[in-house]
């Protein structure tokens, strides 16, 4: 049967499933009674904490909720004991076995299900799809920025080894390559003998003495070029105030 989800609660009213002149006073007085349990202090037992996190309100407390507790304080031994009437002796048992009872009494835990249904195909629903839109666009943003970086490390990489090669350094890690280059300075030791052995050879001797012999050649023409002093810049300065004084 399609039953359209927001008119759950009237189908099941309907159907006479639920009682349509009482259900919603039951519901509010379960709502009632998990507002003041929750008040209480939470059970000494294993899980309850992850059911029931302190600071949680009474609207995210659901009927699968409560029977979880219910299970939690059973596995914990707190069911165990009961008075002469059949009622729980613990006050945390008593407490929530009363609310899992008012749920069950009439098939409110329907109406409490239903009224969830509704919520989240409302609202939780489609505010997921939106976060789920926004997140997946993120993520393709995040693959082609990794796509680029992953390009460019690449080439880093390749960069570095080409210059590894240049120098005839192992392929080594960031926190090895001072000690590579360090022991790269061998490899300097036969260039400046060589370059020695060529500075001292008879043709290097030869053309440094033909280049000092060209400098000095050069300094003689210039100064052979220069044209000799005239008789105004000969005479000394302040000669022809003198001559007009005579």
């Amino acid at each position: 049967i399609d039953i359209p989800f927001a008119k759950t609660v009237d189908w099941l009213v309907e159907r006479r499933v639920l009682s349509k002149g009482s259900y919603q006073k039951a519901l509010r007085t379960v709502h009632a009674k998990i507002a003041a349990a929750l008040a209480e202090e939470r059970p000494d037992c294993p899980g309850i904490a992850e059911v029931l996190p302190p600071g949680i309100e009474q609207e995210k407390v659901s009927y699968a909720s409560c029977c979880s507790v219910l299970e939690l304080l059973k596995a914990g031994g707190l069911l165990a004991e009961k008075s002469f009437l059949g009622s729980y002796t613990n006050p945390h048992a008593a407490r929530w076995a009363d609310i899992v009872k008012r749920y069950e009494a009439g098939s409110i835990f329907l109406v409490d299900m239903a009224q969830g249904l509704v919520h989240n195909c409302t609202y939780e629903l489609p505010a997921i799809k939106k976060d789920m839109g926004r997140a997946q666009k993120e993520l393709h943003e995040l693959e082609r920025k990794q796509a680029e970086y992953n390009r460019l490390a690449d080439g880093g990489r390749q960069r570095f080894q080409e210059m590894c090669d240049r120098r005839h350094m192992a392929p080594c890690g960031h926190d090895e390559i001072a000690t590579q280059l360090r022991l790269t300075i061998v490899q300097l030791k036969p260039v400046y003998e060589r370059v020695g052995r060529l500075c001292q050879a008879a043709a290097a001797v030869e053309a440094c003495a033909f280049y000092r012999r060209f400098v000095l050649f050069c300094l003689d023409q210039a100064r052979a070029a220069e044209p000799p002093p005239t008789e105004e810049a000969a005479r000394p300065k302040g000669g022809k105030g003198k001559k007009d004084a005579a």
